[in-house]
C-alpha cells in the first residue's frame, strides 16, 4: 500500500459513520405505499452503526406498518430484521444496504461491485413477500436514500436500471435523496458515473467546482449537502474526518445547502456534521419522538433565510417524501438529466483486472455476497493482463478450494439490447498431466441454490494456447439472479488453468 493510500486510510478510519417517458401514474406517488432502500457511506472496522437499524425502523413507524430485510454480505440474500415484518407486499417494504465490510477498503472497485449486487438482490425479491415476478420490486413507487459513499453508490445503481430497463416505463426510481454525497477520491469514486468537475476539487474551491448528473429513470431528487471549504479535511475546528458532500444538477430549491456551523454544533467529534447529517439530522425528520435516542439538537432546524432546508424539522428532509406528508420534489427537467451509462463488464470484474490485493486474494466483485471458492489470481500477468488461476494438485494441505471461484451474486439478462445473452470464456491450460479434468461452467440460482450446469469442457486434450469458448445461456437462467462458477473438476494430478476473462455478452 502506498504512503498516500496509507494516509487515507487513517484519514477513513478514524472517521464514523436514453430518455423514457413515464406515465402520469408514476408521478403521482404522495402517500402511497412502496419501497424505500437505506445505504450507509464509509463505517470503519467493517460493522454497520445500529443507528442505521434505528433509521429503516423509523420509517417503518412513519409507514405505519411494513417490512425491513437487510442482506447477508456473506450469502448476498435478504433476511428479515427482526418479527415486526408484515410480509405484506401492499404495505412497505425497506431495504437496509449493508456494505460496511467493503467500504473501508481503499482498492477501488468494491463501491462498483457492491453497485452491481444490490441491482441482483432488488431482482430477487425476499420469498416472505410472494411478490409474482423479479421486476415487481422495481415497479412499485422507489425511493432511495444515502449518505456519503452510499449515495454514490446508490447512483451507480441508478445508471444499472436505467440502462438494463430503457424503454420499460414501469421501471423507474420515483426518488432519490442523497445526504451530504461524497465520491471518495482515494477509492476511485470520481470516475464513476455522472460525476461532474474536478474531482477531488482543489483545496480552495467553490460549490460549482463539483457536482452530480442523475440519469433519465430517475424522477426526482433532493439533496441535502453541507462543506466546510476542504473536500477531504483531516481535522477542523478539533472535529476529525468533516468530508464535504456536493452540489446535483437540475434540483432547483431540492439541492439544499445546510449550514455547516449550525449543523457542526453539537455533532461528533468523529466525522463532525458529515456524520450527523443523515443518523441525526434527516432522521430527526422522520423521527419527531426520537424512538431510538439519536444525538439531535433543536437548534439545527432553526429558520435561516440563508440555508431554508434546516427546518423547521417537522416541514423539512423526510418531509418531502412519499410517506413525509409534503409535497414531493418536483420532476428533474430531463435536458437536466444525462444517459445512463453502460456497465464496463455485464460480469462485474470479469477480466480481473480492477485494483486487487494479490498476495489475499481480494477480487472486487468475486468475494463476499454470494460469492465462493478459493481460486487466487495467476502470479503469472499476460501482457499486463491479469488471470484467475484454478488448481487441482495431488495433495491439497490446507483444504482450499482452490479449484474453484464463484463470482458474487449478479442478474443474468434476458437479452442485452435485444440481442441473445451469452457468455464468453477466454482461458489458457497450463500443463497438461496425466489424468481426465474438466472446465465446468455453471450457474447458481439465488433463490433455490440450484445448479444448473452451462458447459463442461474436456481439457485433457486442448492446447496450451488461450482458447475462446462461447456459450449459450441456458433458458433457466435467463432474466433470473444467481452466481457464475468457474470449477476445474476430475483428477487431483496437478492440472493448472488460468481463465484471463469471462463475461455475458451478445
Amino acid at each position: 500500500m502506498s504512503i498516500k493510500k496509507e494516509f487515507f486510510f487513517l484519514l477513513f478510519f478514524i472517521f464514523s459513520f436514453h430518455p423514457t417517458v413515464y406515465s402520469q401514474k408514476q408521478l403521482s406517488l404522495e402517500g402511497r405505499r412502496g419501497v424505500t432502500v437505506i445505504t450507509h457511506g464509509f463505517s470503519p472496522g467493517g460493522k454497520i452503526s445500529e443507528e442505521w437499524i434505528n433509521f429503516a425502523k423509523a420509517v417503518r413507524t412513519r409507514a405505519g406498518k411494513g417490512s425491513i430485510f437487510i442482506n447477508d454480505a456473506h450469502t448476498g440474500l435478504w433476511k428479515a430484521l427482526d418479527e415486526q415484518n408484515t410480509n405484506q407486499a401492499s404495505d412497505e417494504i425497506i431495504f437496509i444496504y449493508d456494505w460496511a465490510w467493503a467500504s473501508d477498503n481503499l482498492s477501488s472497485g468494491y463501491l462498483e461491485a457492491c453497485a452491481d449486487h444490490l441491482f441482483a438482490a432488488l431482482l430477487n425479491p425476499p420469498k416472505a413477500l410472494q411478490l409474482n415476478k423479479p421486476t415487481a420490486l422495481l415497479e412499485k413507487p422507489l425511493h432511495l436514500i444515502g449518505h456519503s459513499r452510499g449515495a454514490v453508490l446508490l447512483s451507480t445503481l441508478t445508471h444499472k436500471i436505467g440502462w438494463f430497463f430503457e424503454g420499460s416505463p414501469e421501471i423507474s426510481v420515483a426518488h432519490f435523496t442523497l445526504l451530504d454525497a461524497h465520491p471518495a477520491a482515494p477509492m476511485g469514486d470520481c470516475a464513476l458515473p455522472g460525476i461532474l468537475g474536478l474531482c477531488p476539487p482543489p483545496k480552495v474551491y467553490k460549490s460549482q467546482d463539483i457536482a452530480m448528473q442523475l440519469p433519465h429513470c430517475v424522477i426526482r431528487a433532493d439533496n441535502y449537502y453541507r462543506q466546510d471549504g476542504v473536500y477531504e479535511d483531516i481535522i477542523t475546528d478539533k472535529i476529525v474526518g468533516p468530508y464535504d458532500g456536493i452540489r446535483v444538477e437540475g434540483l432547483g430549491r431540492f439541492n439544499c445547502e445546510l449550514n455547516n456551523q449550525t449543523l457542526t454544533y453539537g455533532s461528533s467529534t468523529m466525522g463532525g456534521a458529515h456524520a450527523s447529517i443523515a443518523t441525526r439530522w434527516y432522521y430527526g425528520t422522520i423521527d419527531f419522538d426520537n424512538l431510538y435516542k439519536h444525538p439531535i439538537i433543536n437548534s439545527w432546524y432553526v429558520e435561516d433565510e440563508k440555508y431554508p432546508a434546516m427546518g423547521p424539522r417537522e416541514t423539512t428532509g423526510y418531509f418531502f417524501s412519499r410517506l413525509g406528508g409534503g409535497q414531493l420534489p418536483e420532476p428533474i427537467p430531463e435536458p437536466q438529466k444525462i444517459a445512463a451509462s453502460p456497465p464496463k463488464k455485464i460480469l462485474f470484474n470479469g477480466d480481473f483486472s480492477i485494483e486487487r490485493v494479490l498476495w489475499k486474494g481480494k477480487i472486487p466483485g468475486w468475494e463476499e455476497n454470494g460469492a465462493a471458492g478459493d481460486a487466487k489470481l495467476s502470479p503469472q500477468q499476460y501482457e499486463g493482463e491479469f488471470a484467475i488461476r484454478l488448481e487441482r494438485p495431488k495433495f491439497n494441505f490446507l483444504n482450499k478450494d482452490i479449484h474453484m471461484r464463484q463470482h458474487s451474486l449478479g442478474y443474468f439478462p434476458l437479452n442485452l439490447k435485444g440481442k441473445p445473452s451469452r457468455i464468453e470464456l477466454v482461458y489458457k491450460v497450463l500443463n497438461q498431466p496425466k489424468g481426465k479434468n474438466t472446465l465446468k461452467i455453471s450457474y447458481i440460482l439465488a433463490d433455490s441454490q440450484t445448479e444448473v450446469i452451462l458447459q463442461e469442457i474436456n481439457i485433457s486434450e486442448t492446447k496450451t494456447a488461450f482458447q475462446t469458448v462461447s456459450i449459450k445461456a441456458n433458458p433457466q437462467i435467463l432474466g433470473k439472479v444467481g452466481a457464475i462458477r468457474m470449477s476445474l473438476e476430475g483428477d487431483n494430478n496437478n492440472k493448472i488453468v488460468d481463465i484471463k476473462k469471462i463475461d455475458i455478452v451478445q
